[in-house]
């Protein structure tokens, strides 16, 4: 709070006059219309839009994987449930493994029939929806799962969760999920080709992201290249056994005995209150 009272309507003019400059935009349109309309209105309306002068990439510090899994917890004393989120660092859109992760997420818990959802759901009726996390933007994102969970059962939830983790690495997924999988993503992928909006979006990230111009068009190819060899691989790479940031918000009473188990635990204090 004492950062955003401090903030200051310069601060932000000057921010919008650094930032919010041609060399860092990318406009699009999707739609029927005439690209050369188009064009000329758009030039019509920036073309007196001045350059910026700050550097167009940011100075990041290399990201390093977590050495040692450790637990943050929000402590809400009285909350009837917990909330989890356990991740580790994953990888940028351009990496090689990017296709073999996403299918391996897809099958592990994109949907409501994935394997966290049937474990956690079907067979130890732990949560009503467990799900993994995947992000794979410009920079390297993140990959691990998230649920919400009656706090007596927050210990066999985070058990059972990194049990999922261990099995994607040392099990070949099926035939059948494998296939499945494949079909759902491409069929789906088809599906949005229909609309404006999905299209514009992807045309966007390609630029973006500086992705081969024929990047969509080889996707469904790149889906269906990914063997059960290669989903393993990168299941170890990424899931791995250990370096994990798990996060619960809920009451302390509960999740410390449940997180004990995994390494170093920091309390922090609800900031609602």
């Amino acid at each position: 709070p004492e950062h955003v009272d401090a903030l200051t309507r310069q601060d932000l003019v000057a921010f919008h006059e650094t930032y919010y400059r041609p060399d860092r935009v990318i406009l699009g349109i999707s739609g029927d219309v005439n690209p050369d309309e188009a064009l000329k209105t758009i030039r019509d309306a920036f073309g007196t839009w001045q350059k910026g002068s700050a550097p167009l990439r940011a100075e990041l510090p290399e990201y390093k994987r977590n050495t040692e899994t450790r637990s943050l917890v929000l402590d809400r004393p009285g909350s009837v449930q917990t909330i989890l989120r356990i991740g580790n660092l994953g990888l940028n859109r351009k990496n090689p493994d990017y296709f073999p992760a996403f299918v391996m997420n897809f099958i592990l818990g994109g949907t409501g029939s994935s394997r966290l959802e049937f474990n956690l759901r079907e067979m130890n009726s732990l949560t009503y929806v467990a799900r993994s996390l995947f992000s794979a933007p410009r920079y390297p994102g993140y990959i691990g799962a998230t649920t919400e969970v009656r706090n007596a059962v927050t210990a066999k939830a985070v058990e059972e969760i990194f049990n999922e983790f261990k099995r994607m690495q040392t099990e070949p997924v099926s035939d059948e999920e494998l296939n499945n999988t494949k079909r759902s993503l491409v069929g789906s992928f088809a599906l949005e080709l229909e609309s404006p909006e999905s299209l514009l979006s992807y045309a966007m990230m390609v630029e973006e992201q500086g992705l081969p111009k024929d990047y969509w068009d080889r996707y469904p190819e790149h889906i269906e290249a990914v063997t059960q060899t290669q989903i393993m691989e990168v299941a170890r790479k990424y899931l791995g056994d250990k370096g994990y940031q798990i996060v619960a918000v809920g009451e302390r009473a509960s999740i410390e005995p449940a997180l004990k188990p995994y390494g170093e635990i920091t309390f922090v204090p609800d900031p609602s209150k």
